[in-house]
């Protein structure tokens, strides 16, 4: 029965927070209909009966080896002498499984962590019979309260979980006893009981007649008789469904439950967690709204009994325009604000009195933070940046457009008693064009336009969206500025995730603003510039009921320029893992209008954009962006670059922990991604054999099974470690942030020729890997005697990067040029599956390897294997503690020079010429410089982040 619950299933579960006692309140929960009442009382039944079952074990098992035989009429089928230690040993084994329950019981209930009594079938009865305070009733309503559900299939899992549970105490501590039971109570109702009469009534009252008979010559083998009949009936019915339990898990449960889950187990756990999470948050949900009114209500009262003004309800803070005959004006006047309006202090959620004690928290200064976590609020006098769409529509090009403002003059903020201006520059907003339409406009006949803006505070990694309306608004053509008055009906704070750290300061702005235009493609070369270094921008969207305006952020160069022509630029950027409220893309499915700001923190410039929107999911987004399964992208069609169009810069402080790396497009050929025809399916990887080098570099050996594709020595395996290592969605995960948006797929270099079968299949891959992050660490720690199947994506790698292995290609080769390989640390891995072939054909070769003194046993080992390669090999080794014995052993093998430090432009520079080919594999550091020192040589490189 346990393996059936479990099967082979891969299991990938969702973290719930864990839930104590402690966490909830039990007065909070009571019985919903007579049905709680009546199960409870079924709970208090099963445990007298379970009781009555022990006691009439103990007595039975007393009996049992006190007599010899029943009665001399009773003929069992099997042996007394026997079946009596049959009995008995059952019944001590049934004792010994209820003890070990016990224990595991305690265990659970001692750690408070409710899911886990309710998993547990002996702890969630305790829990539930719990005395003093109503404890087990209340305990037991929450227990009642993770049972329910709409779904039947629910109902049927928690049955066939707890079913399988008794499984051990059904069938080995109870089943050959009563099997017993059966024969002895036929044998005694055959020689005592059976009557002769014809009709159901008259049998029936003679069985009874000779029940008081039986009794009567022998009370106590009555009793043990009746005991034996207890048992057995009780016996049966838990047989029953534990049958049925069976036939639901097979023919039901085992193809309806995700194969996500792993089994019932899993899938039980999660039901419970779920459930568990949802009624926690209510009951919270429910206590602060309780303690909100209390406090209102407290608050009104004391305000009574002092006869202060009550606090008002909340209401939006608008200028006070005249009455206009018609919605524009020539002149800009002034936005006068009413110094008895609402205001919204910095650290409260309801307005307060202009003047009252409690105005002294507007001037505090913000929550700093040293983490990642994430607040709800940003405060508005410190926040720095404020991006800002009105109704997904300007009035010259009728879309959506967004825009940047900065803390300083002009900087949104509630109305507290002052004019304030917020800013907009002639480039963004049309300049005199647009100022010619001018005045004190009131959208919407005075209802207003949509509008929803972002505040972002980029030193601590606050932000809050806002969405309301624009209810009026003033230009002024000579000033060059707009007043906004907004309506907030929405807001919400966000995560810090992919926010990188800046300190945001101000800049004069003047009249040096000035607007590119693309000579022949729609983006200038500015703006692709601005787009390969940009690490966040700001969108708007509209679904036409509301409006969402939020950033995106990531790695330098996130964002990538699929397309770019003359009428027509194409933008493609991958969607990280998020919040799951789906408001950008949610709008964006119903309506692919979106308005884009790309500011550059280190010049002022600024990338306004306007487009429409595709959702790419799955095949569609990998077919687009390497290993992505999901990305929007965006056909422009409208730009404008401006040039100091920004009244601030940022200086960079900290990248977001949260930033997975950049993913390029297939058009650009990342080396690293397994190309959609290079993709193999039915191809598995099985850890055979694991061989440590050193104390990080180890070679692992792997069998293929399946229709496993050759690949040429140099190339790479691409492996699918997402079976093993994805925990599933999480929300913020600081602990590991990486992980929430890695895809667990790695790329190795094959480090062995491809071996054959008679039938030319590959059966064995090597891999020689530093340990260094979740991948290599599970190849590291994994037991070997317990099999670890990964799927393989393909094999890849560029042809140049191969070096000429036949002879006719090494004749060509020594007339064209030498290779020159440079490797460092493992960066030697593409040459391992060559250098045999390479050495045997003829080839010219150098290598000059970069190694750490910890790692000299990889060298031995590879000088061991590969025979001829000592003797072209110059050997770099940094650090301190080289082993002098490792050192002889690699003298001895004929290594061509080694040399204590790391490799220096001289010793790569000294071997250039127009004969030369250098072949690079190194960590990015040392490949950026030997970039730089043979520019003008023939290069090829490439970098796999040792």
């Amino acid at each position: 029965m346990a393996c059936c619950c479990c099967g082979n299933r891969k299991k990938q579960t969702r973290e719930f927070a864990e839930q104590k006692w402690d966490y909830i309140n039990l007065q909070d929960f009571k019985a919903s209909g007579c049905g709680t009442p009546f199960a409870y009382g079924y709970l208090w039944f099963s445990l007298i009966i379970s009781i009555a079952v022990y006691s009439i074990d103990s007595f039975t098992a007393v009996q049992l080896i006190a007599f010899n035989r029943w009665s001399s009429a009773i003929r069992p089928a099997i042996s007394f002498d026997v079946s009596k230690w049959i009995f008995t040993v059952c019944i001590i084994l049934s004792f010994i499984n209820l003890g070990y329950e016990a224990i595991r019981a305690t265990r659970v209930i001692r750690r408070n962590n409710i899911a886990e009594s309710y998993m547990d079938p002996l702890a969630v009865r305790w829990e539930s019979i719990r005395v003093g305070k109503a404890q087990g009733w209340r305990r037991f309503l929450v227990f009642a309260a993770l049972t329910q559900s709409k779904k039947g299939a629910h109902y049927i899992a928690l049955f066939t979980y707890f079913s399988f549970k008794s499984w051990i105490r059904v069938l080995v501590c109870s089943g050959p006893r009563q099997v017993i039971n059966a024969f002895t109570l036929k044998s005694v109702y055959e020689a005592k009981l059976a009557t002769q009469a014809t009709s159901v009534d008259g049998a029936f009252l003679g069985f009874f007649d000779k029940v008081k008979v039986l009794a009567q010559e022998d009370s106590r083998q009555v009793v043990i008789l009746s005991g034996m009949a207890f048992t057995f009936v009780v016996w049966a019915f838990s047989l029953i469904f534990l049958l049925l339990s069976v036939l639901f898990y097979v023919f039901f449960l085992f193809h309806w439950i995700p194969r996500a889950d792993g089994g019932l187990t899993g899938y039980c756990e999660r039901k419970v967690n779920a459930a568990l999470l949802t009624i926690v948050t209510k009951r919270v949900n429910k206590a602060l709204a309780k303690n909100e009114a209390k406090k209102m209500k407290a608050e009104a009262k004391a305000a009574k009994m002092t006869g202060e003004t009550l606090q008002p309800e909340r209401a939006a803070t608008l200028p006070d325009i005249e009455a206009l005959a018609d919605d524009k004006l020539q002149g800009m006047p002034m936005l006068n604000r009413s110094d008895t309006g609402t205001t919204l202090p910095a650290y409260q959620t309801r307005p307060n009195t202009p003047g009252g004690i409690e105005l002294s928290s507007i001037n505090r200064s913000a929550l700093g933070r040293s983490g990642t976590n994430g607040s709800d609020s940003s405060y508005s006098p410190t926040v720095p940046l404020m991006s800002a769409a009105a109704d997904m529509g300007d009035l010259s090009h009728g879309r959506g457009r967004g825009a940047v403002h900065a803390q300083g003059a002009g900087r949104p903020e509630p109305d507290r008693g002052g004019p304030t201006a917020v800013v907009r520059y002639g480039a963004l907003w049309g300049g005199d064009e647009a100022a010619a339409r001018g005045g004190t406009v009131r959208p919407g006949d005075g209802g207003g336009r949509m509008m929803a803006t972002l505040a972002v505070d980029l030193e601590t990694r606050d932000r809050v969206k806002i969405m309301g309306h624009m209810v009026a608004g003033s230009a002024d053509a000579s000033a060059g500025t707009v007043q906004v008055a907004m309506l907030v009906a929405e807001s919400l704070g966000n995560c810090p995730k992919y926010l990188n750290k800046k300190r945001v300061t101000p800049r004069a702005y003047g009249a040096d603003t000035e607007v590119v235009e693309g000579a022949r493609m729609m983006l200038p070369e500015e703006a692709t510039r601005l787009l390969d270094k940009a690490d966040m921008f700001f969108l708007s969207s509209t679904n036409g009921d509301s409006m969402d305006t939020n950033h995106r952020g990531g790695p330098a160069g996130f964002v990538r320029v699929l397309k770019n022509e003359a009428d027509e630029a194409v933008l493609v950027y991958p969607e990280y893992s998020g919040n799951r409220l789906y408001q950008t893309l949610g709008n964006l499915n119903v309506n692919p209008l979106v308005g884009i700001v790309v500011p550059d923190f280190d010049t002022s410039d600024v990338l306004y954009l306007t487009g429409s929107a595709s959702i790419l999911v799955g095949d569609a987004a990998s077919a687009v962006m390497a290993r992505t399964a999901l990305a929007v992208q965006v056909r422009v069609a409208a730009a404008r670059f401006v040039r100091r169009g920004l009244p601030f810069r940022g200086a960079p402080l900290e990248r977001s922990p949260y930033n997975p790396p950049v993913r390029h497009l297939l058009s650009e050929r990342d080396p690293l991604s397994v190309q959609p025809r290079q993709q193999q399916s039915g191809v598995t990887a099985t850890l055979k054999g694991r061989e440590v080098l050193s104390p990080t570099v180890s070679r692992f050996t792997f069998s293929l099974a399946g229709s496993a594709g050759r690949w040429r020595p140099g190339q790479h395996a691409t492996l699918d470690f997402s079976g093993e290592l994805d925990h599933g969605y999480a929300h913020m995960r600081d602990d590991d942030p990486q992980s929430l948006n890695d895809d667990f797929i790695r790329t190795f270099t094959v480090s062995n020729q491809p071996p054959t079968d008679s039938k030319g299949e590959v059966v064995e891959m090597q891999i020689t890997a530093r340990r260094r992050g979740p991948a290599t660490n599970l190849l590291w720690r994994q037991n070997l005697r317990a099999p670890l199947e990964l799927p393989v994506l393909g094999f890849g790698g560029e042809a140049s990067f191969r070096l000429p292995t036949t002879t006719a290609a090494a004749a060509a080769a020594a007339a064209a040029a030498k290779p020159v390989f440079v490797a460092g640390g493992v960066g030697i891995t593409p040459l391992l599956a060559q250098a045999r072939d390479v050495l045997e054909a003829g080839v010219r070769l150098r290598l000059l390897w970069g190694l750490r003194a910890e790692d000299l046993p990889l060298a031995a080992d590879t000088f061991a294997r590969i025979a001829g390669l000592a003797e072209v090999t110059t050997l770099f080794v940094s650090g301190d503690g080289a082993d002098d014995q490792m050192i002889r052993e690699i003298r001895r093998q004929g290594v061509k020079e080694l040399r204590y430090g790391r490799i220096a432009e001289g010793d790569v520079k000294s071997l250039g010429g127009r004969e030369t080919k250098f072949y690079l594999c190194t960590g990015p550091g040392l490949l950026r410089s030997l970039q730089d020192w043979l520019d003008r040589e023939n290069v090829v490189w490439e970098d796999f982040g040792y």
